[in-house]
């Protein structure tokens, strides 16, 4: 089974695809999709649509796993931007015909890092780990995105 993780945002998507294995997992693509803050929001959005389609065509994930939305209630076009990009995301793996999984930021930090709260750094530094890499993830997203991949992994087990 093929798993694409997304860490949804404006700025930086990170990508993760992973091909499972009975009890391990083959990282298959890791990457951004990044937008510029000067571009208009449709073209930002067209921008991650286009690029993740080319990624899903090219790997076939079968299941996408997203992050559910959070964002603090004093930032709410903070929300409403995510949810953009979020919505996006979703359109793309229904006209795939992808399962779509959504788990909570907790849910994700647990099944990693056996703790709810584990901050960035610790999150970074497991999933780098777990993953057998040899070096260090560049990026929090892409951290982000092969963790919600190992969360689903985990749960499915």
């Amino acid at each position: 089974m093929v798993i694409l993780g997304v860490d949804a945002g404006l700025q930086a998507n990170g990508v993760a695809v992973v091909e499972s294995k009975a009890s391990s997992f083959d990282i298959k693509y890791l990457g951004e999709i990044k937008t510029k803050a000067s571009c208009p929001l449709s073209e930002r959005f067209f921008l991650i649509f286009s690029s993740l389609e080319k990624i899903i065509d090219e790997f076939e994930p079968s299941v996408l796993v997203l992050e559910k939305i959070y964002s603090h209630y004093r930032h709410p076009t903070t929300a409403a931007v995510l949810g953009g990009v979020r919505g996006v995301v979703m359109l793309l793996g229904a006209i795939k015909n992808m399962k779509i999984v959504e788990y909570p930021v907790t849910h994700v930090k647990k099944s990693v890092t056996s703790y709810g709260t584990a901050s960035k750094d610790q999150m970074k530094r497991m999933v780098s780990y777990l993953a057998k890499l040899q070096k260090p993830l560049k990026s929090q997203h892409l951290a982000d995105a092969l963790a919600l991949v190992m969360a689903y992994l985990h749960t499915q087990r």
